[in-house]
């Protein structure tokens, strides 16, 4: 069951995806394997699936 409504002109399902993903990995402080269990992924699909999207860790700006 999908717990939101899908909007009448569709979505783009590689950007939710992403944006998903990147959610996780923000929740879990960049922990893949902390990140993987919230998605529902093994370790390795997340990993997968951030390579194909391009998805790194937002470095830390400065002060």
């Amino acid at each position: 069951m999908v717990p939101f409504e899908l909007p009448p002109d569709g979505i783009n399902f590689e950007e939710m995806e992403k944006a998903l993903i990147v959610k996780a990995m923000e929740r879990a402080d960049w922990v893949i394997a902390n990140a993987a269990p919230i998605l529902g992924l093994t370790y390795k699909t997340l990993q997968y699936r951030l390579e194909k999207h391009g998805i790194e860790k937002p470095e830390k700006r400065g002060r």
